[in-house]
Formats: structure tokens, C-alpha cells, sequence
């Protein structure tokens, strides 16, 4: 979840620089080592403790899960077993029993057993970790034997099965224990290490820099080809450019769109972008007395030229949406219109709210280096022109926790929807239990609540039904602003042959099945 928005400045730079880079040779590099670049910190390996992508890169390919998502055509299509090879349903749907897949191991060499799975949930609840607010629908497990595993059901959701992918609920060896600090389990020592059964293991990882994986020698499936993976954090822009330029990377995660159309023109470059289930939002602080008056709210979201931003700075690569659902996703509603640009309109509003001339107020923004997005700095003059004193806040990702305990006024931040059903959104961003957590705009709405607790007990289309209804009432509410759904691209080194990318769980790079197309 994250803006990243590109800069002209770091564009025309890179542009430049890239003339004199193509006139020094590259050292040669062995060709089974894989360097990805990413331009956002990774702060922890534990994928229990956070959600925002960087961090799941590793995990990702280091931890198997009872289930995997089954991505066609660079969407998620349902779900497929990882380590399950089968599982049903309770008729009562009170429970739901996997049937474990033998031989995987750790990479200490220790068999993975269904008691494994049981460990790892009770660490995420002991410690509390985020992942643990996923887990309202889990009552408990048990493990009659070593490969199978029945977890019972405090309540049934269609989307469990998608939760049971994610990378926060992988299997954790339980030989961890061994690191513990305290009662944690060994939690701070899996913040700089990992211990699963995927395909690869951690190496070395140096916070803010990079991660290196090398294969797991015990797991079940193998890496196809690379032996040696690199993620490198690389925060400015022209240096990203001229290293894939050069050869010195192979994969660009999350490039912008002026960045897109430079990368085009160079021919040992391939770019691959495409709408994402990413909504950006503008949260307001509904603790704050200013952000309760709903006219200031109708106001701020009147005065944003959302075209605008889409055509200058996203050049055409984002698209408004009618409510806070994209298209693709259950209980989407096209009857609800499209958000409107009326700066006089908006200046009416704050008037007849009572808001003084130049009312200050301050945008939060996370980011290390680099300075406010395109995005951001067009939010505030949208904001300035009707009227507000706005400033800039730039906080490092490590103290995003601020944002989340309301200590802030307006904030921008990017959910992504990591599997096609809207519970990610509502739970995420208007759910009032979630206030100190993901519901940065602090709103609580009752019927709202009522609502959702309602929709996740149905299937089919009395629950997007139901969703539907929740949508009308937060649109009105505007307790967030929704501005857009972005697209998201990456440009990869011609030499990596195709792979099967998912745009809704973008950074989710397989590197286990990925070879250089010269192999092939």
C-alpha cells in the first residue's frame, strides 16, 4: 500500500545519466543470480508483522501455505493447493479439513507437519501481530495426524480460502522457539531470518538495503533456474534507469508511467503494465473537529481535478471509479457516478461550513528520500486553491505509526485489493474496528458496521447485495476520498524470459519459476 507516483525530475535525469552509463561496460554477472530493484524499504521479514508489499517480497517464496492464489492472465482466478492437496468444507461449514501433501521441508531439513499450522496461527495471535486482524473467523485447529489438519470456524466467509494465501500465514517452523527473547516466541529473531519450506531461504538481510535468497536444498519444488536472488531497495529513480540500462538489474518493480514510456525506447528493455486493483485514497482524520462537518468533506473531494492528475502525471494509466469498488470486484456499483470537479462548488461549501480563509492544515506523507509524489503536491494545490493553508509532513515508513494512532490531519495511502472480493476495502478502510490499524480516517458508522457483519455471512449476490448498500452510505459519507484506480508496471531485462505476473498481488515476483529466455 503505497503511493508511487513517478517524478519528471528523476525521469530527465535518468535520461541523461543513461547516455554516459551505455559507454561503460558492465561486469559480467553470473547468469543464475537475479537482481530485482524496488524503491521502497524493506523493513522485516516477518510477513506476520506487516502488510505493506516490500516486506512480503521474500516471504513470499521462503513460506508455503495451505493454499495459493491461481493467477491467469495476470489476475487472480481462485485458489490452488500449496501444500493442501485437498480440503472440503464442513456441510455445516463449522470446519474446514486440509489434506496435507508429504515430503516438504524446512530449510533445517525438518519435515513439515499439519501441527506446524497450528503453531504459526497461535504465535500471530500471541503476539498480536497485524495478520491476527484476519483471523476473526478462526476458532481453533487440531492435527490427528501429521498430514491432516481441521481448523474449526468461529464464523464462515466466502474469502477464507484467499486469506489462507497470504504470506503472513505461512508455515513457520516451529524450531524458532529455539531464537525466543522472552515470550516471543523467536518473533525478533524471524524479523532478520526466515524459517519455511519454500523454495528459498534469507541469506543475508540488510535492513534498507537489501535481501539475498539462495534455494532451500530440502524444499518440495526447486527454483527452475536462479540460484541467486537479489532485492536491492534503490530510492532514486535515474539510478534504477541506468542499472537496468546497464544490465546491472533485471527487474524494476513499481515503475511509473513517464518512466514506462522512456524504458519503451530502449531495446533491451521490456515494460509490462496494466490496471491493478489499487485504489489511492485521500483519508481524512474524522477525529478532527474540522473533518466531521461533512460539507468540509464534500468540499475537499469537489476540489480535486482528478483528469487531470490522471492525464499529467499518470499519463492516462488510472481511471476514476464510481464508488470505492473497482470493476472486477463483487458489489461494484457503475450506477454510482463519478466523482465530480467543482472547485466553486467546493469553495461554496467551505463558506457556508464556516471555514476561515487559509485554514491550515497538514498532509501527512510517507516516504524515505525523495520528497512528496507528483501526486501529493497536486492534492495540495487542489486544496490551496479553495482555500486551505496546506503543509507537508514527511515521515519515514518506520513511523507510519503515527498515521495509524490518528496523529495526523489528511494522509494519502494506496489498498491494494489482493483478491477479487470487497472485504479488503470495507474491512481495511471503513470498518470501525479497525481504527488504530487500517482505517486511517478514524470513521465509524454503526449502519455500516451492521452492514458488513451482515454481507460476510451470505455467498453470492445477497452478500455483494449487501456490500452494495455499504458502498452508498460510505460514498456519501466521504469519510475518505476515493481519487483513483492506478495501474501498475515494471520493466524487466529482455533476457528474463516470460512469467506468469499477478497484478493484484504485484512485487509477488515468482522467483522460483522464473529462467533467463536463453534457456529456453
Amino acid at each position: 500500500m503505497k503511493d508511487f507516483a513517478p517524478t519528471r525530475r528523476g525521469l530527465v535525469a535518468g535520461a541523461g545519466l543513461s547516455t554516459l552509463a551505455a559507454c561503460i561496460p558492465a561486469p559480467a554477472r553470473d547468469p543464475r543470480q537475479l537482481v530485482v530493484s524496488i524503491a521502497s524499504d524493506i523493513t522485516t521479514l516477518d510477513a506476520a508483522t506487516s502488510f505493506l508489499l516490500p516486506n512480503l517480497i521474500a516471504p513470499n517464496v521462503c513460506y508455503e501455505r495451505l493454499l495459493r492464489l491461481r493467477t491467469e492472465e495476470g489476475e487472480t482466478r481462485g485458489v490452488e493447493g500449496d501444500v493442501a492437496e485437498a480440503w472440503e468444507l464442513a456441510p455445516d461449514k463449522s470446519s474446514i479439513t486440509f489434506h496435507l501433501k508429504g515430503g516438504h521441508h524446512y530449510d533445517d531439513g525438518a519435515e513439515l507437519q499439519a501441527r506446524d499450522f497450528i503453531f504459526s496461527i497461535e504465535r500471530i495471535q500471541q503476539q498480536r501481530f497485524p495478520a491476527a486482524q484476519a483471523l476473526f473467523w478462526y476458532a481453533g485447529a487440531e492435527a490427528p495426524d501429521p498430514r491432516t489438519l481441521r481448523i474449526r470456524l468461529a464464523a464462515w466467509a466466502p474469502f477464507i480460502p484467499y486469506l489462507l494465501t497470504g504470506p503472513g500465514l505461512g508455515f513457520v517452523n516451529p524450531a524458532i522457539v529455539r531464537h525466543a527473547q522472552g515470550d516471543d516466541q523467536g518473533s525478533a529473531w524471524l524479523r532478520e531470518n526466515t524459517a519455511g519450506s519454500g523454495p528459498y531461504r534469507v541469506v543475508r538481510f540488510a535492513a534498507r538495503e537489501e535481501v539475498a535468497l539462495a534455494p532451500n536444498p530440502h524444499a518440495a519444488q526447486q527454483p527452475a533456474y536462479f540460484e541467486d536472488v537479489r532485492v536491492r531497495v534503490s530510492k532514486d529513480s535515474s539510478i534504477r534507469l541506468i542499472e537496468l540500462d546497464k544490465g546491472d538489474v533485471d527487474i524494476l518493480e513499481s515503475v511509473g508511467p513517464f518512466q514506462q514510456d522512456w524504458l519503451m525506447q530502449r531495446t533491451g528493455v521490456a515494460v509490462s503494465a496494466a490496471p491493478a486493483p489499487i485504489v489511492m485514497f485521500l483519508h481524512l482524520n474524522n477525529e478532527k473537529p474540522l473533518f466531521r462537518d461533512l460539507r468540509v468533506r464534500r468540499a475537499i473531494s469537489l476540489a480535486i481535478d482528478r483528469d487531470s492528475i490522471i492525464s499529467s502525471i499518470y499519463r492516462g494509466k488510472a481511471r476514476t471509479i464510481s464508488g470505492v469498488l473497482p470493476p472486477g470486484v463483487p458489489g461494484h456499483d457503475p450506477s454510482l457516478p463519478l466523482p465530480a470537479y467543482n472547485p466553486e462548488a467546493a469553495r461554496a461549501l467551505m463558506h457556508e461550513a464556516g471555514v476561515p480563509a487559509n485554514q491550515p492544515i497538514e498532509l501527512t506523507v510517507v516516504g524515505d528520500g525523495g520528497g512528496p509524489s507528483a501526486t501529493q503536491l497536486a492534492l495540495r494545490e487542489s486544496l490551496r486553491a479553495i482555500g486551505f493553508d496546506v503543509s507537508i509532513k514527511q515521515i519515514a515508513a518506520a513511523a507510519r505509526s503515527q498515521i495509524f494512532a490518528g496523529e495526523f490531519d489528511i494522509t494519502t495511502q494506496s489498498i491494494s485489493i489482493d483478491f477479487p472480493d470487497p472485504w479488503i476495502v470495507f474491512t481495511f478502510v471503513y470498518n470501525s474496528q479497525m481504527i488504530g490499524a487500517g482505517n486511517m480516517a478514524r470513521y465509524s458508522n454503526p449502519a455500516v458496521d451492521a452492514l458488513l457483519a451482515r454481507a460476510d455471512a451470505l455467498d453470492g449476490d445477497a452478500r455483494d447485495a449487501l456490500y452494495q448498500d455499504a458502498q452508498k452510505i460510505v460514498y456519501e459519507d466521504l469519510p475518505s476520498i476515493p481519487l483513483f484506480q492506478t495501474s501498475w508496471g515494471y520493466a524487466q531485462s529482455r533476457d528474463i524470459a516470460p512469467f506468469a505476473y499477478n497484478y493484484s498481488t504485484p512485487m509477488m515476483l515468482p522467483f522460483h519459476t522464473m529462467q533467463r529466455a536463453a534457456r529456453l
